[in-house]
């Protein structure tokens, strides 16, 4: 029996009286073989929807978080990588003259080192930071110089923000349990320079004591 014939005769379901006893044998025949073949079509298609629409979402998130980031950054941007920073030190002078909102008071700091960090790739200058060590009290200083230069200052401390003469500071304190000493933590933003702060106040006098202390090494230009 011709294929299309047998098609017709499937899908019209045809009066038996138009078929001759040999083709109703054969379509009763092939009739049980098409029916099995309908049904591995539709559980195939199933297990390709089941398979391909978690593939299919999770592709779909990737390509939303993809373009979100490139989408927030800003097209001047330059993403500085850690493996890629060094440093090396410099004067006091160098600093001073390099730094462009701030004047710190390295006078009144004893023990300094001072380190100029800087991308090995691009050669650009990202910041300063400033150690100093003495008896009673410690202090680290990290002038960022770079505005597109995020550092990773990891301050675990809740801050509070409190206005100075001529700033601005972001600050959070925590203390031993003797109350021997206080380590205060913060930063101070001026213009496209941002400078942070780490000073173990001992003996511990407070939080008057810590901004004069502030004021007088930190000064604006």
């Amino acid at each position: 029996m011709n294929f299309k014939k047998y098609m017709r005769l499937k899908n019209d379901s045809p009066p038996n009286d138009e078929l001759s006893k040999e083709e109703r044998e054969l379509f009763e025949t092939l009739l049980p073989r098409l029916e099995e073949k309908k049904a591995g079509n539709a559980y195939a298609n199933r297990s390709f929807l089941q398979w391909f629409t978690p593939v299919a979402s999770v592709l779909c998130a990737v390509a939303v978080v993809m373009v979100c980031m490139f989408a927030t950054r800003k097209p001047d941007e330059i993403l500085y990588k850690d493996e890629y920073i060094t440093s090396r030190e410099v004067t006091v002078a160098q600093m001073q003259d390099d730094i462009t909102y701030f004047d710190v008071n390295f006078e009144v700091l004893s023990e300094l080192q001072i380190n100029l960090y800087y991308d090995t790739k691009s050669n650009d200058d990202l910041y300063y930071r400033a150690t100093a060590i003495d008896v009673k009290s410690s202090l680290k200083i990290v002038v960022v110089i770079n505005e597109n230069y995020t550092y990773n200052a990891d301050f675990k401390v809740e801050m509070v923000t409190e206005q100075l003469t001529d700033y601005t500071v972001n600050y959070g304190k925590e203390s031993d349990r003797s109350k021997t000493y206080i380590n205060y933590q913060g930063w101070i933003e001026k213009g496209t320079e941002i400078l942070y702060f780490d000073y173990m106040q001992k003996p511990a006098m407070g939080d008057e004591a810590f901004f004069a202390t502030v004021q007088q090494i930190v000064r604006v230009k």
